[in-house]
């Protein structure tokens, strides 16, 4: 399992390895330790982050508000992921089922196996978190228009919005662009480009994008950014749901 952090949300990225799937995932982060039954041993009843699969999948990516959390910079989370997997044949019977954990660096004390991880989350730099831009979103839904604003931006200056389709966010961790003069986004790629609107007299830019009725619901992130050289900003990285 992947561990990874925005300013707003903690991302949890689980993947099978063939020929298993995933068939149910019970998630647990929290400040507090892992809830365990008598003896010491893990309880994923307990997880409060829980997902069934019909027909079971490869991937599950969790995101959880870090406000629902009560967590933030610099915080220590306990984090523990335990999965009900599958294989199934060509015409979709289960031939094989068993439990799983995600690896972690911390095992069970119980007599049950099973491992949890501690993640300390990342304090976004003044980069990462904006230069003095702030970026916002409507709604998104698949088939209808949403506008992306970012204010903060001198007036008459050219925003750039970019998107992912992960919703995965590492400070400084995206591509470094030419046209910014090498300062590098904050989204994992690959990197989109939404548009361009130019700012207001009041320093806002609005851009209104059309969803795609195709775009499969998830999370996605976004980022504004104004090409100044070698003095380029951007906004805040922004989690964003996608909903059908």
């Amino acid at each position: 399992m992947e561990i990874s952090n925005s300013a707003t949300h903690l991302r949890l990225d689980s993947r099978a390895f063939a020929p298993w799937q995933i068939r149910a995932v019970h998630i647990y982060a929290g400040l507090d330790p892992v809830p365990t039954s008598g003896g010491g041993n893990m309880a994923p009843g307990q997880f409060p982050y829980q997902t069934e699969y019909n027909p079971p999948v490869d991937r599950h990516v969790e995101m959880i508000a870090l406000s629902d959390l009560g967590a933030g910079c610099g915080d220590t989370l306990y984090v523990a992921a335990h999965y009900e997997m599958v294989q199934v044949d060509d015409d979709g019977n289960v031939v094989a089922e068993e439990t799983g954990w995600a690896h972690g660096k911390e095992s069970s004390t119980g007599s049950q196996w099973g491992w949890w991880e501690y993640y300390d989350l990342c304090c976004l730099g003044s980069g990462c978190a904006g230069s003095g831009l702030t970026l916002g979103t409507t709604p998104l839904i698949a088939g209808q228009s949403a506008t992306l604003t970012l204010s903060g931006a001198d007036p008459g200056e050219a925003v750039a919005f970019y998107y992912n389709a992960s919703g995965k966010v590492v400070c400084d961790g995206g591509p470094s662009l030419a046209n910014l003069g090498g300062m590098r986004l904050d989204l994992i790629g690959p990197v989109r480009t939404a548009g361009t609107a130019v700012a207001d007299a009041a320093g806002v830019a609005n851009l209104v994008v059309t969803v795609p009725a195709t775009a499969i619901p998830g999370w996605v992130a976004l980022q504004g950014a104004i090409a100044r050289g070698a003095g380029s900003i951007k906004s805040n990285p922004l989690n964003v749901s996608l909903l059908p």
